[in-house]
C-alpha cells in the first residue's frame, strides 16, 4: 500500500493491515481486518467515507490506491482464488502483440454459479484449462490463450497467424504445443488448424508474411510446387539459398518483408547475391509484405513470370 494515512501512524491495527496488504499487492479482506480489531461498523464507515474501497466482495483496498485493470484481476482472484486469466487479458499479461491489459479484465473458472464483479467479466468453463502464473496471476498458458482467442467473432486467420508467429519467435510455445490445446468442437478449432498449416507445426521461425507467401506459392497452378529455403550453386560454386525456387526454371522468390533485409549491409549482399544468380541464368523476384498481402494477384503473377521462365528455357 502507498501513501498511507498519517491515522495509521496512531493506530497499530492499520499499521499491521498495512504490512499485510504489502505482500498482497496493496489489497486485503475484510476477514483480516476483522482479525486485527477493526469492527464491522469500522469497516462499513471506511468505505463510506472512501477512506477503502471494495474492488471486490469481502477485497479491500485504500482509497488513495490508483485502481489499474491488473489490481482488478488481482483482486477479482483474491475473491475466486480457483480462477485465472482468459482471453484478452492472458494475451495483455503473456505480451501478446496487440494486447493491453484493459478493462473489464476477464476471468474464467469452473464454478457454474453467476457471479457479478465490476469491471471485470468472469465467465464458466466446462474444460480442463492450462493454467501457468503471469507476476503473480494465475493466468491460461500462452497455447491455450491463443487457442481461446481464436474462438472470438473480431478473430481472422490472418490476425491468429501473426499473433502465433510473434509468440513463437519470443515466448516458451510452439507450434505443436498450440496445437494440443485444440478442443473437440471448440468455435476456434477449425481456425486455429488453418493457423498451422499455415504456420506450420515444426518451423516456427518464419513470420507470420513469410508463412502467407508460403502458403499462396502452394496454390500455383501448372508448374508444381516450389523447393523451399533452397539451396543452389550459382557462379563460380557459390551456394546460395532461395526462400523458394523452381529449380529447374531457375526462378526464385525472396521475400523482402523481415527486418533484417532493411539493414544497409544486408541489402547490399542480397543485391550481390541476385547479380551473381542473374549471370548464371536465374530470375530472381523479390517481394514484400503488400503484395503477398493479396495472395490472388500474387499467384497470378508468380504463374506469369513461370510461364515466361518456361518459355526461354524451350527457346534455348
Amino acid at each position: 500500500m502507498t501513501n498511507r494515512p498519517a491515522l495509521a501512524r496512531r493506530d497499530p491495527r492499520l499499521i499491521r493491515l498495512f504490512q499485510r496488504a504489502r505482500g498482497q499487492h496493496s489489497l486485503f479482506r475484510a476477514d483480516e481486518a476483522l482479525s486485527l480489531g477493526f469492527t464491522p461498523s469500522e469497516i462499513e464507515g471506511r468505505l463510506a467515507r472512501r477512506e477503502w474501497v471494495a474492488l471486490a466482495p469481502g477485497v479491500l483496498a485504500s482509497g488513495s490506491l490508483a485502481v489499474t485493470p491488473r489490481t482488478r484481476l488481482r483482486a477479482g482472484q483474491m475473491y475466486l482464488p480457483e480462477s485465472w486469466a482468459t482471453h484478452e487479458s492472458a494475451a495483455a499479461l503473456w505480451g501478446l502483440r496487440g494486447y493491453a491489459l484493459e478493462t473489464p479484465v476477464r476471468l474464467a473458472r469452473h464454478d457454474p454459479a453467476p457471479i457479478r464483479l465490476d469491471a471485470t467479466f468472469v465467465s464458466r468453463v466446462d474444460h480442463e484449462s492450462q493454467v501457468a502464473a503471469v507476476d503473480g496471476i494465475r493466468v491460461t498458458t500462452i497455447a491455450e490463450t491463443i487457442v481461446d482467442l481464436a474462438g472470438l467473432r473480431y478473430m481472422s486467420v490472418r490476425r491468429l497467424l501473426t499473433l502465433a508467429a510473434d509468440a513463437c519467435r519470443r515466448l516458451p510455445v510452439t507450434p505443436r504445443g498450440i496445437q494440443s490445446r485444440i478442443r473437440p468442437g471448440h468455435r476456434g478449432a477449425a481456425r486455429v488448424r488453418e493457423m498451422l498449416e499455415l504456420l506450420g507445426l515444426d518451423d516456427p521461425s518464419r513470420s507470420s508474411s513469410e508463412a502467407m507467401m508460403q502458403a499462396a506459392l502452394r496454390r500455383v497452378h501448372g508448374f508444381g510446387p516450389p523447393a523451399l529455403n533452397a539451396k543452389v550453386v550459382v557462379g563460380q560454386g557459390r551456394v546460395v539459398e532461395f526462400d523458394a525456387a523452381w529449380i529447374d526454371l531457375r526462378v526464385a522468390v525472396e521475400f523482402d518483408g523481415r527486418p533484417f533485409h532493411s539493414l544497409g549491409i544486408d541489402r547490399a549482399r542480397d543485391q550481390q547475391r541476385d547479380r551473381e544468380a542473374s549471370a548464371d541464368g536465374w530470375v530472381v523476384w523479390r517481394v514484400d509484405n503488400e503484395i503477398v498481402d493479396h495472395p490472388d494477384s500474387f499467384i497470378e503473377e508468380v504463374e506469369l513470370r513461370l510461364h515466361m521462365a518456361r518459355q526461354r528455357r524451350l527457346a534455348e
